[in-house]
């Protein structure tokens, strides 16, 4: 779920991905928030990539 919430996907984006429902994926990415003390989803992402949770992402250089 980190993955698909760091790539920008909407909550519906990502239930539908996962074949789950919205409900679970809006409680899955507070615990996200809640755990890495993020404020915002972008921001969850960042710190996930600072502790090595993702990968960082492609610079487009080549």
């Amino acid at each position: 779920m980190l993955r698909l919430l760091a790539t920008g996907l909407s909550n519906q984006e990502i239930a539908a991905q996962l074949g789950t429902r919205v409900g679970r994926v809006k409680k899955q990415v507070s615990t996200i928030l809640w755990k890495t003390g993020a404020k915002s989803r972008i921001h969850a992402a960042a710190r996930a990539r600072a502790l090595g949770l993702l990968d960082s992402p492609a610079t487009g250089d080549g």
